[in-house]
């Protein structure tokens, strides 16, 4: 299984990757910035599982909460 999990893995960070490079980020922020957006979703899906309390609920604070994570993975 292990082999599968780095696989996928690996093929989600190329995807995130190439939508930053996309963006005009150079392969290294955008490498960067792929790694943490999908580390960030990782742990909101952790959190939201075993804590919901500490996520936003949805409504204005989900909005103002992922609007706060595109402007930090989009900053120049």
């Amino acid at each position: 299984m292990a082999p599968t999990v780095r696989r996928v893995t690996q093929r989600r960070l190329d995807y995130l990757t190439g939508l930053f490079t996309s963006l005009d980020f150079d392969p290294v922020s955008a490498g960067r910035r792929a790694l943490l957006a999908y580390t960030t979703y990782l742990g909101h899906a952790q959190l939201a599982r075993t804590v919901p309390d500490a996520v936003p609920p949805g409504g204005p604070e989900r909005q103002a909460y992922l609007d706060s994570v595109l402007a930090t993975l989009l900053a120049r």
